[in-house]
């Protein structure tokens, strides 16, 4: 019973832990591009039938207030 209990034990950490392990050693660190700040964000919107270029955050900042309902709290 011992021995099957250890088994289990070894092939449930084998079996979470090894794809993690991969991932870390096969991920390039060295390039960051992935980050927000890294990324180069143009939103243009219509006008009038002109198209204005959009700063990232006030986008942002207009897409989250149109996905939240009025009814959520000021914390939200």
């Amino acid at each position: 019973m011992k021995s099957l209990l250890v088994k289990v034990i070894l092939v449930s950490i084998l079996v979470l832990l090894l794809p993690f392990i991969l991932t870390l050693l096969l991920s390039d660190k060295s390039d960051n591009t992935t980050s927000l700040a890294a990324m180069d964000f143009h939103v243009f919107y219509d006008k009038g039938g002109k198209s204005e270029e959009l700063e990232f955050d006030q986008y942002l900042i207009g897409v989250v207030a149109a996905n939240m309902p009025a009814g959520y709290s000021m914390e939200a």
